[in-house]
């Protein structure tokens, strides 16, 4: 099955537990592994968040997205699409990741 960024999906991620996460990334250069944010039920907030509310993703409880634990995983730990991540969440995900990442300065650079 080929993943999109923006797919919300159910994955297994730490210990292999079974947990919403977002497609960050495409199968464009690497096949072999999926990045993905995963996402979790207790809800802490917090500035590297994403909430989710059940009624935008198609999932059954509100989730909070966590960028701060990306992973890359194989893509037969990857279950069903559930869903796509709404625009306006979608772009809070961006900024929160390329901040994490220390990428915001290159962004500045390619748009001068």
């Amino acid at each position: 099955m080929s993943y999109q960024a923006g797919d919300i999906v159910w994955a297994r991620f730490f210990a292999d537990k079974l947990r919403p996460g977002v497609v960050v990334g495409n199968d464009r250069y690497v096949r072999s592994v999926v990045l993905v944010c995963p996402g979790t039920g207790t809800l802490l907030g917090g500035p590297v968040r994403i909430r989710l509310e059940p009624e935008e993703t198609g999932l059954s409880a509100a989730t909070e997205i966590m960028p701060h634990r990306l992973q890359s995983l194989p893509p037969n730990k990857l279950q069903e699409v559930v869903g796509r991540m709404p625009a306006a969440r979608w772009e809070q995900l961006e900024d929160v990741l390329l901040d994490l990442l220390g990428l915001q300065s290159a962004c500045q650079r390619l748009l001068r």
